[in-house]
């Protein structure tokens, strides 16, 4: 049982000293304010600016994202489906994976009827995909 996580039509997040941005194309949208999508991305990229240098980590995403903000010091990236979403300090220190959650009947109820999750252990192995690349 698993849902493979993809990387198409990625969205970029820049975070630094100076600001903390949402990239797109020529356009720079400050995360503070948040940020809704209409459009499929599957998987971010994360560019961390510290002491002159960027590093950039990927991740995958199994589901659709429909939004990122910052909130209380962190950066939260949601996808569609999970309750639990992808949480990052502002030094582009993963904090944890956005998850599908036994928490929420309705998202098990999701799950159950699209995945055939029937367990927690099936649960745990849907969610078990975590995968990160730096450049």
């Amino acid at each position: 049982m698993a849902l493979e996580a993809k990387i198409e039509n990625p969205i970029t997040l820049k975070l630094s000293k100076k600001e903390n941005v949402l990239v797109s194309d020529e356009e720079r949208l400050p995360l503070e304010n948040g940020a809704v999508f209409g459009n499929d991305h599957f998987g971010f990229h994360i560019v961390v600016e510290q002491d002159g240098k960027e590093t950039t980590e990927t991740y995958a995403t199994q589901c659709r994202i429909y939004g990122t903000q910052i909130n209380n010091e962190q950066l939260y990236v949601f996808e569609d489906h999970k309750y639990l979403p992808w949480k990052f300090s502002l030094d582009g220190t993963l904090l944890s994976h956005a998850v599908f959650s036994g928490l929420k009947r309705d998202e098990m109820e999701y799950v159950r009827e699209t995945y055939g999750v029937q367990s927690e252990e099936q649960l745990n192995e849907l969610n078990n995909y975590r995968k990160g690349s730096k450049r």
